[in-house]
């Protein structure tokens, strides 16, 4: 059972923007929106260097009884920051040099 607010999505399909499919692994993920689900997608595919640069990017709501077959559609692209932010989350220091735009197409 998910926590109130969550919403769980499942990956239609990623491609890159000359129409390329980007071969992933099927996945479920947990997010509050569509949109949060989909950067997940994005930074999971560049953490394993299966692609890089703007993807497109397609998931649908896979939640128990939303009964919304709908597919989100979104373009996705990381931007360096120009100075890197720093944050402590559990004691450990985690350095974010990009920031991930997201825009629904």
């Amino acid at each position: 059972m998910l926590p109130q607010h969550e919403r769980s999505f499942a990956i239609v399909k990623v491609e890159r923007q000359n129409g390329t499919k980007v071969p992933i692994v099927e996945g479920r993920y947990i997010s509050t929106t569509p949109s949060a689900a989909a950067k997940k997608v994005y930074s999971q595919v560049i953490q394993q260097k299966l692609a890089t640069g703007t993807l497109k990017v397609q998931v649908r709501e896979s939640t128990a009884g939303a009964g919304n077959d709908k597919v989100y559609s979104y373009t996705v692209k990381r931007e360096k920051l120009k100075e890197p932010v720093e944050r402590v989350i559990k004691g450990k220091t985690i350095v974010h040099k990009y920031h991930i735009k997201i825009h629904a197409s």
